[in-house]
């Protein structure tokens, strides 16, 4: 295990983090208990899973598989296996994380129960931990937020002259039963870090987006911020749905009625235009209220859109004045962190 916590992740100038930093800044953030209880979780449903002997969800465990190896280009049995031996995993590892996984979003509604009825032994958190860790989005997640708190520091640390002065507001004593062949001395030392960089993080925010930034963003990026108000129909397949857009267009049909035909629902929604995918962007774009718009993909199904109001951007308003805000400033993060950091694990 400590081969792989130990395992670098990333890298800003000269200072590299390891997935051991990851788990440290996540009882920082105070989301390391959630990823304890998650392994639990994935644990007891294992169990019952195994202990019921029966071939249910191995479609299901097969396909995540292959949907993890396919968002990581790694096509080839010879890929993976190579991926995970750099990680220090095995695939049969790899292959439990990806079964408790399955298992656990199969029974989501069941899990206070299931874990009730499964006490843990001692070590199988520790065991399953690194592979967790590594592999889930949960891991990916906080190892981006490091980053970012360490490009951001770093921006304001060359610009300001600012250092940080607080102290961790936890201790290694959270993690360490999960950890137990970690450098306790060593940890307390880069906790310490880890917390200048939150601090770090903060300043960074709250001076990223000044009046003129905010402005700037308004104005590049204008389009993004149209407000479109429809009501959308999400359907099971591409058939339907062109069959539904003949019916309205065609024969006028209610929309209502339609999508309960096929037994759909009609959601009324509002959303800014840049907070679309951008294939469906130019659609809503060039439309105007009363028009039906599609098929298109969206949420990962053939829709179809009836625009009923498309409103331009009013400057004056607050809440759209905090939105653009939120958003030059996670433009700014997201710029020094590709400028900063180097990723080594990804």
């Amino acid at each position: 295990m400590q081969s792989l916590m130990s395992r670098p992740v990333f890298e800003v100038g000269a200072v590299r983090y390891s997935w051991e930093d990851v788990a440290l800044f996540a009882t920082l953030t105070g989301q390391w208990p959630s990823l304890i209880r998650e392994i639990h979780e994935g644990i007891a449903c294992l169990r019952r899973w195994e202990l019921a002997g029966a071939d249910e969800y191995e479609e299901q465990i097969e396909a995540f598989a292959s949907e993890f190896r396919y968002d990581r280009n790694l096509i080839a049995a010879e890929e993976i296996e190579a991926w995970l031996r750099e990680r220090h995993l095995t695939t049969a590892d790899w292959m439990a994380w990806v079964s408790r996984e399955v298992l656990r979003r199969a029974w989501a509604a069941q899990l206070d129960e299931i874990v009730n009825s499964s006490p843990l032994i001692g070590g199988e958190i520790a065991t399953s931990l690194p592979t967790d860790l590594v592999c889930s989005v949960r891991g990916r997640d906080w190892a981006t937020h490091l980053a970012e708190c360490v490009a951001t520091t770093a921006s304001v640390r060359e610009t300001e002259g600012w250092e940080p002065v607080s102290a961790p507001r936890t201790s290694v004593d959270q993690i360490a039963p999960e950890l137990p062949s970690m450098d306790s001395e060593r940890a307390r030392v880069r906790l310490a870090e880890l917390a200048s960089l939150q601090d770090g993080f903060a300043r960074f925010r709250a001076i990223a987006a000044p009046p003129a930034v905010i402005q700037r963003e308004l104005d590049r990026h204008r389009l993004d911020w149209i407000q479109i108000h429809c009501q959308v129909i999400k359907f099971a397949s591409e058939a339907l749905a062109r069959e539904a857009a003949l019916c309205v267009r065609e024969d006028r049909l209610p929309i209502e009625r339609v999508a309960a035909d096929a037994h759909a629902r009609v959601e009324e929604k509002r959303f800014h235009l840049g907070d679309l995918d951008a294939e469906i962007r130019p659609w809503l774009l060039a439309g105007k209220p009363s028009d039906l718009i599609g098929p298109v993909s969206f949420e990962g199904h053939p829709s179809l859109f009836l625009m009923l109001e498309k409103l331009l951007p009013n400057e004056d308003s607050p809440e759209l004045q905090r939105q653009v805000e939120q958003k030059a400033i996670a433009r700014t993060i997201a710029d020094q962190t590709s400028k900063r950091v180097k990723w080594l694990d990804r």
